[in-house]
């Protein structure tokens, strides 16, 4: 991840930093509420009585939220797209 962040060409970025933002916070934000909707109908199954609902669901905005970004990468940097407008406004999101 470091060294597909130092192949960032940032002069891609300077134009489209507003879209980067939105494309940003949107692409935390939906898969986080994604997750809460989500764990209202699995934790009865999964957890147990230790286990509070917040951290429950917490836990799995979390990690619905960052799986996607190495993933991201590697199809972008596979596909040698890591220099192109799109490639860099999608890593820079």
């Amino acid at each position: 991840m470091f060294l597909i962040g130092l192949e960032l060409d940032p002069k891609y970025l300077q134009g489209n930093l507003k879209t980067a933002i939105v494309t940003s916070g949107v692409s935390i934000l939906v898969p986080f509420s994604l997750a809460g909707i989500l764990s209202l109908l699995i934790y009865p199954v999964l957890s147990n009585n230790g286990v509070s609902f917040t951290a429950f669901a917490l836990f799995l905005g979390a990690a619905m939220s960052i799986t996607a970004f190495p993933v991201l990468a590697r199809i972008i940097t596979e596909n040698n797209l890591q220099n192109t407008r799109l490639g860099t406004l999608a890593l820079g999101a």
